[in-house]
């Protein structure tokens, strides 16, 4: 299982390694590897590695969630929040923070959107359009045109499927007609 400490620093935390890592670097939980910076480098401890059957847990089945995919030679490490600022901070770098938000599905994703965009202002919220709008809500103005577009056709399928339908079974009806009259 994975451990982060509470009030987590880079003496006292650790990482969590892709699955990859073990194979690449020949390490295991416990062992330490070195993380170099601008500013220095850090040794920090192996406290887990993600789990290879899922892109989202660690062997525990919990903990950290994340987009970062890897591929060929290179790993993927996580910290803990605390001593990735405290890198960032000594490396004199500001950061881009980004946040994933991932919804329910009985969530108002719509709603939740204009709430996120509301009360943080400063942030620039980015959707993953075709996502929200195959849900219908997307905000994107591209997403909104094609709507229309879609109800049209849809209507256009449905006439010509009454149309074909309503046609075989008059072609039927007379011919029936034929034979018995």
């Amino acid at each position: 299982m994975t451990y982060f400490p509470e009030s987590a620093s880079l003496e006292t935390g650790g990482v969590i390694l892709t699955p990859n890592a073990k194979a690449l670097l020949g390490v295991d939980i416990g062992d330490r590897v070195t993380l170099d910076t601008p500013a220095g480098s850090y040794d920090l401890r192996i406290t887990g590695f993600r789990s290879g059957s899922s892109r989202y847990a660690t062997d525990s089945g919990t903990g950290e969630t994340s987009v970062l995919l890897v591929k060929g030679e290179q790993v993927g490490a996580f910290l803990h929040v605390d001593a990735f600022r405290e890198i960032l901070a000594t490396n004199q770098d500001a950061g881009s923070p980004a946040y994933y938000t991932q919804f329910s599905e009985k969530a108002n994703a719509k709603r939740t959107l204009s709430e996120i965009k509301t009360q943080f202002p400063e942030a620039k919220v980015n959707e993953h359009m075709i996502l929200l709008a195959a849900m219908g809500a997307s905000e994107n103005s591209m997403a909104k045109n094609v709507y229309p577009l879609v109800i049209i056709v849809c209507l256009l399928v449905l006439l010509a499927g009454v149309l074909m339908i309503s046609g075989s079974l008059n072609s039927a009806i007379a011919q029936r007609t034929q034979f018995c009259g």
